[in-house]
């Protein structure tokens, strides 16, 4: 699992509050809910975007892991330039 954390030294907190604060996460576990079956590795791979720590905003699945780290940029560009509307999720 791959997991990017933003940093309050690059974001402006005054433009974005600390509990909106974003999570990136690559993994390839298991998406099932039963508990630890994210230890288990699948085919697929998953980026998701959230913030704080239970809102969801964006989750995509990727065949290869190559794709899903350029699915990783992809989010976290689009959350920079604007262009995620992370105010939906709540």
């Amino acid at each position: 699992m791959l997991a990017m954390v933003n940093r309050p030294d690059v974001f402006d907190g005054n433009r974005l509050p600390a509990p909106c604060l974003l999570t990136v996460y690559l993994t390839n576990g298991s998406r099932k809910a039963r508990p630890v079956s994210g230890q288990y590795q699948t085919d697929e791979w998953h980026v998701t975007l959230s913030l704080e720590p239970e809102v969801g905003v964006e989750s995509r699945t990727f065949g290869a892991r190559e794709d899903a780290v350029d699915g990783v940029y992809d989010v976290t560009e689009r959350f920079a330039a604007g262009e995620v509307d992370y105010r939906g999720a709540y």
